[in-house]
């Protein structure tokens, strides 16, 4: 079946399924949205009546058989947070089609390009509310059996990124192996010390193109993925961000906002050396981890826009490892193993 085929396939599916769902609207146009590090598709979907919907198509939804159903249940636990995600409209009968609201066309991103670094602070901060909210709030006996709360970071799951990194960097194949037992031994260090951390319930993808601004309100999309995981790895993963580079200036202006709120809210001080410690430790992790992804859609997928935040995030990378009091043999492995890398 070629590309084009497929497409218009898969629209006449999804205008089916709409008029379905809106017997009294009428399906205008489907337009296939951007595609960014995704084995589902979407599509905006313009009706009568002046109003949108957005419909995700599961490419190969036997890989992937929990995913409609962690989806139902983010969206529920998000909900009970009152952080807003797309609302669900309905699912198809196969389980490949999902019809959600649509939170409009301007991400955080964009958003941050065309209003600049102080238009946006507040919004930052509003996010930063988002996950205190999820850190202070009980979790209620109703959905303690959600995917996100029965989901959890582990040392596994962790090391298993971190090696998801060594093959498609394509480390694994030219260091010495030496060298990569010194990798791997930093790598379960730093797994074992993340899973020390306290666990909150985390988003796991919580970036400036995960995030959009839709009349004034903010919209976590990607959220399927949520688990529990150390409390700082939404916060570097929102503030350390592949496509947006605040300023440090706004970077310790938000951290202060956090600590300043967590101690409002819980009447706890944190100790400066804790929290520094843990949020390097999340750094270091989720930017390897991160530039994992970028290599992956730059070598397999050949998809070449992310090659150019490679050399953000093992920046990220190398300057958490310089604080967090590594043995100097190890950042200097560390330093000559990704530099290379930073210059492809």
């Amino acid at each position: 079946m070629s590309n084009l085929y497929a497409m218009m396939h898969i629209k006449n599916k999804i205008r089916l399924f709409i008029r379905k769902v809106f017997p009294k609207k009428r399906v205008l146009r489907t337009v296939k949205l951007r595609k960014e590090a995704s084995d589902r598709d979407y599509y905006r979907v313009f009706l009568s009546g002046d109003s949108t919907c957005v419909a995700m198509f599961l490419l190969n939804p036997h890989q992937d058989l929990s995913l409609i159903q962690r989806i139902l249940e983010a969206t529920e636990v998000f909900s009970y947070y009152k952080i807003r995600v797309p609302s669900i409209y309905a699912v198809n009968e196969e389980k490949n089609l999902l019809v959600v609201k649509d939170a409009g066309v301007l991400s955080l991103e964009a958003h941050y390009e065309k209003y600049g670094q102080k238009k946006n602070i507040q919004i930052y901060k509003q996010i930063l509310d988002f996950l205190l909210q999820m850190r202070s709030l009980p979790i209620p006996e109703g959905l303690k059996m959600k995917f996100p709360f029965i989901t959890r970071f582990t040392e596994s799951k962790f090391k298993e990124e971190f090696g998801f990194f060594l093959k498609y960097s394509g480390l694994e194949n030219t260091l010495r192996s030496h060298q990569i037992k010194t990798l791997e031994a930093l790598f379960h260090q730093i797994s074992t010390s993340l899973c020390e951390e306290p666990y909150v319930l985390t988003h796991r993808d919580l970036h400036s193109r995960n995030i959009f601004i839709l009349r004034g309100e903010v919209i976590l999309l990607d959220h399927q993925d949520a688990r529990m995981g150390p409390y700082l790895y939404d916060m570097v993963s929102l503030i350390k961000d592949s496509y947006v580079d605040l300023s440090h200036k706004t970077e310790m202006e938000l951290v202060s906002y956090y600590l300043n709120r967590y101690q409002e809210m819980s009447g706890k001080k944190i100790s400066m050396d804790s929290f520094f410690k843990s949020y390097y430790l999340c750094l270091f992790q989720r930017s390897v981890k991160a530039a994992g992804t970028f290599f992956y859609q730059d070598q397999v997928k050949k998809n070449r826009k992310f090659r150019q935040y490679i050399r953000i995030v093992l920046g990220y990378a190398l300057m958490a490892a310089g604080k967090l009091n590594l043995d100097g043999e190890i950042l200097k492995q560390l330093e000559q193993s990704f530099n290379p890398l930073m210059s492809l």
